[in-house]
């Protein structure tokens, strides 16, 4: 019984039991060997050839090619929301005295994620800090409290995202 599940009998069974059937077919209805076959071969001949020789607008040619790169297009888009890594969840966290919150965007001339919208709040009362940083020196403000940070309190956004990453890469880290 292990011969009716191997793939060989998956893969040749069918068309040799439409062999046989069409044989039978032919034997009760009289006719030469094999005609069915041979009839169908014909038809599909002939359907091929009708098909090679139909008159085609070109229009209709940019039309399919038109459709065929919108759904590619579409199938693409949906497959970078469908399949986000499990660390695009990871969206904010505390380092030192503050509180980071951040995006994820997928850029796809170079095949990688990063990180945008990362936004400082302030450690007293958990509002979105304002940067007033310049060339010179780094500045915080918090609208809310009038808390502020200079230069040394703060804290580069640049030293941020090399936290994130590592963390991310040493999978230390909270959804």
């Amino acid at each position: 019984m292990k011969w009716i599940k191997s793939q060989w009998t998956k893969k040749i069974g069918p068309p040799v039991f439409s062999l046989l059937l069409t044989m039978i077919y032919d034997f009760f209805k009289q006719n030469p060997f094999l005609s069915t076959i041979i009839e169908i071969v014909k038809w599909v001949g002939n359907t091929i050839i009708f098909i090679l020789n139909y008159e085609i607008k070109v229009w209709w040619i940019l039309c399919v090619i038109i459709a065929i790169v919108i759904v590619i297009i579409f199938i693409n888009l949906r497959k970078w929301e469908i399949f986000k890594p499990d660390f695009c969840n990871y969206k904010k966290d505390r380092f030192k005295d503050w509180k980071w919150r951040w995006d994820w965007k997928y850029y796809s001339n170079s095949r990688k994620w990063d990180i945008i919208s990362l936004i400082a709040y302030c450690p007293k009362c958990d509002t979105q800090l304002i940067d007033h940083s310049n060339v010179y020196e780094q500045e915080y403000r918090c609208p809310r409290c009038k808390y502020n940070a200079r230069s040394v309190n703060c804290e580069d956004p640049i030293d941020v995202k090399a936290i994130i990453f590592d963390n991310i890469e040493k999978k230390k880290y909270n959804k």
